[in-house]
């Protein structure tokens, strides 16, 4: 049941999925910082995104913060 190529194709898909999550990681913050500066340009208090929320929900977070930038830009 456990040979050598068996356990070899694990370990390197576990090392693939390590960086890919590392990867993913570093691209969730780097957008983070990328929306903050574009959503403060032109308020008067500048946008803060958390970090813990980005981390868990990085994709409906920033959503969800892109349409609150739009609804209080309409109201305006």
């Amino acid at each position: 049941v456990f040979d050598e190529s068996n356990i070899a194709m694990t370990m390197v898909y576990s090392i693939g999925m390590l960086i890919g999550f590392i990867l993913w990681v570093f691209y969730a913050f780097s957008l983070r910082k990328v929306l903050m500066n574009l959503l403060s340009k032109g308020q008067e208090e500048p946008v803060h995104l958390g970090g813990v929320l980005t981390f868990f929900f990085s994709v409906i977070y920033f959503q969800y913060k892109i349409n609150e930038a739009i609804d209080a830009q309409s109201d305006a």
